[in-house]
C-alpha cells in the first residue's frame, strides 16, 4: 500500500520536474499533478487518523463491556 509520505514524495518529484519543464503548459501540468498528489496524501492522512480514532473508541467500548 502506498503511504502518505510516498504521495508527498510524488508531489515533490512533480515540482522538481516542473522546475525543469521546457514549456509553460508542461510546467502547469506537473504543478497540477503535484497538487493532486498532495490532496491524495492529505485525504489518506485524514482517513488514517479517523481509523486510529475509531480503533480507540472500539477499545474503550470493549473495556466498558467487559
Amino acid at each position: 500500500m502506498t503511504t502518505p509520505a510516498e504521495y508527498h514524495q510524488f508531489a515533490r518529484d512533480c515540482l522538481g520536474w516542473a522546475n525543469k519543464a521546457r514549456s509553460a503548459s508542461e510546467r502547469q501540468i506537473l504543478i497540477d499533478m503535484a497538487q493532486l498528489w498532495t490532496r491524495v496524501a492529505a485525504k489518506m492522512e485524514d482517513r488514517l487518523v479517523m481509523a486510529a480514532d475509531q480503533e480507540k473508541l472500539l477499545a474503550e467500548l470493549r473495556a466498558k463491556l467487559d
